[in-house]
């Protein structure tokens, strides 16, 4: 690994290597500019369709069909690209397609925008997680992937928020060029990073294709458990905010809490367990899959909105166990493969939560927003038993589980 620091954990050790100070700046700077240019172009489809709601959805549906194109078709691409110098016209790409509507009016431009950033975000992330995984050491990992999401949940709620106010009280162009300078800032921040040479792909299971992510995930029996948990927590993932506007539909002053609270659970909870080792095991992964399936449970039985505000919080806390899988599939993972893996991951997870979304709105509006809750519960109730069950069958997940025992043992002696 390029930082050559292993054995080291946690926050502080991890900000001393150069490679993490820079990938966290840039994911930072990053991640608040989609977030501030999200909302905006929000805005901006709602003024352009006279006030529609179905036409400021339409910002995100424009993105789920680009994920998942260049998530998959644009897998073989993504892992043969030079990482660094990739990430750096990528993000340069971004600072351009976010002006796209200052150039040119109409409501269309707006779509074509959002959907081409979704794009050029999701060939960012598996390419991002090809140089942590080529650059980054193990003991490092897991304190970069919980500060990623950490700032991601942060840019979400900061992001929405300013991205918006700003467009609404100074003008879209403010908006959208302080998000292309975010771009540009990030950009700046990742020219600097050096990684080793790279490894070749020597997988026996055939030349690179289309195909090699979704070979490499079901030949490997731990991410092929893993990927399958975690595309159906994809299904729930975003139900909070899904319900949240339709909670209390004549009284909104709660609204905003019911929509941050499961970032702000997750945030959290993500930042505690990036210290710790406990978070690559196998074993705890299942366990806390299991605290979201009760949390959703405890929403549905919430009897006032109060009380789901808090319910998210834990829905929040619960779906923080996607830090675990993360970091499994950077260890898994063969770098050579990294980003076609991500990218399959990312269109999988979309297409989940694009119609996990669908199904839990349409069932709360027939019959309620406690069986919608319900629903994802006892889906993911049974998701994390049977889970459990093929873990305990599972030799490789046993091997994993001891293997990481035996390191957490070595590094603190």
């Amino acid at each position: 690994m390029a930082d050559g620091a292993e054995g080291r954990h946690g926050y502080a050790a991890a900000l001393r290597v150069p490679i993490v100070r820079r990938l966290v700046g840039a994911t930072s700077a990053s991640v608040i500019g989609d977030y501030l240019g999200v909302g905006a172009l929000l805005v901006m489809a709602a003024e352009r369709t006279g006030g529609s709601a179905v036409g400021a959805a339409g910002v995100f549906a424009a993105a789920v069909p680009m994920t998942v194109l260049v998530g998959t078709l644009g897998g073989p691409l993504l892992d043969r690209v030079r990482r660094v110098p990739s990430l750096v016209s990528l993000e340069l790409l971004g600072a351009l397609l976010i002006c796209l509507p200052l150039l040119i009016d109409g409501v269309p431009v707006v779509y074509v925008t959002a959907a081409l950033l979704a794009g050029q975000r999701t060939a960012t992330g598996a390419i991002r997680q090809g140089v942590i995984a080529e650059g980054v050491s193990t003991s490092h990992r897991p304190a970069l992937v919980a500060l990623s999401n950490t700032i991601d949940q942060g840019a979400q709620v900061l992001g929405y928020l300013t991205g918006a106010a700003i467009y609404l009280a100074v003008s879209a162009e403010a908006a959208l060029l302080l998000d292309a300078a975010s771009f540009v800032l990030a950009a700046l921040l990742l020219i600097g990073i050096r990684l080793p040479p790279r490894a070749e792909d020597t997988s026996d299971d055939g030349p690179p294709s289309f195909s090699t992510g979704l070979r490499t995930i079901v030949g490997q029996p731990v991410l092929r458990l893993f990927a399958l948990l975690t595309v159906l927590t994809a299904t729930a993932g975003a139900l909070p905010e899904t319900l949240a506007p339709t909670v209390v539909p004549d009284d909104d002053r709660l609204t905003p809490l019911l929509l941050a609270a499961a970032p702000l659970g997750q945030a959290v909870t993500i930042a505690i367990l990036g210290r710790t080792r406990v978070v690559t095991r196998p074993w705890f992964q299942l366990g806390h899959l299991g605290v979201l399936a009760t949390a959703l449970l405890l929403a549905a039985a919430a009897p006032n909105a109060t009380a789901l505000v808090a319910a998210n919080v834990a829905v929040g806390v619960g779906v923080a166990w996607i830090l675990g899988p993360q970091l499994t599939f950077l260890r898994l993972t063969p770098p050579a493969r990294m980003a076609q893996v991500t990218g399959l991951m990312w269109a999988s997870i979309a297409v989940a939560e694009g119609g996990g979304s669908l199904l839990y709105g349409t069932l709360a509006d027939h019959h309620g927003i406690s069986a919608a809750y319900g629903a994802a519960g006892v889906l993911l109730t049974a998701t994390a038993a049977v889970g459990a069950m093929i873990a305990r069958r599972s030799p490789p997940v046993a091997a994993l589980d001891r293997e990481l025992v035996a390191e957490a043992a070595g590094s603190s002696v």
